[in-house]
C-alpha cells in the first residue's frame, strides 16, 4: 500500500499523457466516420429522449403500468393483511413509504380487505410523480440508447465503406485525427475536473497530498478551478 501511495503522483501525471494519446491514437486509427458518427448518433438520441422521455414514461404508466402497479399493489396489502400484518407502516413496499404521513396514510392506519383496493389506488396515484414515472423514464433513456447503438450499427457499415474510397480515405484519417485530439482534450478536462473535485472534498487525504505532488495534473487541475 505504501508503495502504491509512492508512485501515485507519476500515476496520477501519466494518465494526463496516455488519455490524450490514446484518443488521438483512436482517432487515427477509427478515422472520422468509425469515430464521430457513432457518439455523435448517441448525443442525438440522448437529447431526443431528454425531450420525449418524460412524455413517454407518463404515457406508459397511464396506459400500462398503473393499474398493474395496483393490482400488484393489493396483492402484496392482502398477503401482509393474512399473514396477520395490520398497520399500513408494517405492510408496505419499501418504495412507497415515503407516503406514510400523507393526508389519511399515518403510520397507525389500519388495513382492511374492503379497503385494499381504494387504498392500493390511491397509493399507486400518490407514488407516480416520485417514484413510478421516474423509473419508467430511466427505463426509456436506456432504451433509446440501445436504440442508438443498434441505428448506428446499421448506418456505420455503409458510411464505412464509403469512407474507404480513394478520395475520402485520407480525409477521413486526418478528420478522425483531429477528432481524436479534441476527444482526447475534453477526457483530460474531465479527469482533472474529476481530481479537482475529489481534492476539494477531501483536502487532508493521502490522494489530495499525491496531486499537489504532481507536475503536469497539479497545474491543470488549478486551472480547471480557476475556470469555475
Amino acid at each position: 500500500m505504501e508503495n502504491i501511495k509512492e508512485y501515485l503522483p507519476y500515476i496520477l501525471d501519466a494518465l494526463v499523457i496516455i488519455l490524450p494519446l490514446v484518443s488521438v491514437a483512436v482517432g487515427l486509427a477509427k478515422g472520422f466516420t468509425g469515430l464521430v458518427l457513432p457518439f455523435a448518433l448517441t448525443v442525438g438520441f440522448i437529447i431526443i429522449a431528454r425531450l420525449y422521455a418524460h412524455p413517454i414514461a407518463q404515457a406508459l404508466t397511464s396506459e400500462y403500468f398503473h393499474d398493474e402497479a395496483v393490482k400488484h399493489l393489493a396483492a402484496h396489502l392482502s398477503e401482509k393483511l393474512s399473514r396477520g400484518t395490520l398497520t399500513l407502516k408494517g405492510a408496505l413496499p419499501e418504495a412507497f413509504s415515503g407516503l406514510i404521513g400523507s393526508p389519511g396514510l399515518g403510520s397507525d392506519y389500519l388495513l382492511s380487505a374492503d379497503a385494499i383496493p381504494a387504498l392500493s389506488e390511491k397509493l399507486v396515484t400518490a407514488a407516480e410523480p416520485a417514484v413510478i414515472i421516474p423509473a419508467v423514464t430511466v427505463c426509456v433513456y436506456i432504451c433509446f440508447y440501445f436504440a442508438a447503438k443498434v441505428f448506428s450499427a446499421f448506418l456505420l457499415k455503409p458510411a464505412k465503406a464509403i469512407a474507404k474510397l480513394p478520395l475520402i480515405k485520407q480525409a477521413d484519417k486526418f478528420l478522425g485525427l483531429i477528432a481524436g485530439t479534441v476527444l482526447g482534450a475534453l477526457r483530460l478536462f474531465v479527469y482533472a475536473a474529476a481530481v479537482a473535485v475529489a481534492i476539494s472534498l477531501a483536502s487532508e487525504s493521502s490522494f489530495s497530498r499525491a496531486v499537489t505532488e504532481t507536475q503536469l495534473l497539479s497545474v491543470i487541475a488549478n486551472e480547471v478551478i480557476n475556470i469555475f
